[in-house]
């Protein structure tokens, strides 16, 4: 399974990983490649509402990162993201935004050598 970390401001692909797919396959990697990418300034990375769980939002929160998932309203219980988070301008901007990574991953198999990889095993595909 392929994943990507994209920056927001710019459109740009700045990681990718290669992960075994499983169940929790995409937050790990997720958690993985935003430790790749310390910063100063604070990090909001948007993501869907697979991610909206305790246990994401608050390995999010203890790296100093807000994360902008989209709320689960299928889910019973509420939602893990708080008001204040909810609120801003900058969470409706992440989440208009997000369907950015999708159109890097669809130009990237359009007619492109990511269409089909042709290398086995997860050593290979990563290098």
């Amino acid at each position: 399974m392929g994943n990507t970390l994209m920056d927001h401001r710019h459109g740009l692909i700045v990681d990718v990983g290669v992960t075994k797919a499983s169940g929790y396959a995409q937050r790990e990697a997720a958690l993985v490649m935003l430790d790749r990418h310390a910063s100063h300034r604070r990090r909001t990375p948007a993501r869907d509402k697979g991610y909206d769980i305790a246990e994401f939002t608050g390995q999010c929160r203890a790296r100093g990162v807000t994360p902008h998932v989209a709320v689960n309203d299928s889910r019973t219980g509420s939602s893990t993201l708080d008001l204040c988070t909810l609120r801003h301008a900058s969470y409706r901007a992440s989440r208009r935004l997000r369907k950015r990574i999708d159109e890097c991953c669809g130009w990237s198999k359009d007619g492109r050598p990511l269409r089909k990889i042709k290398l086995y095993g997860t050593h290979k595909v990563e290098s």
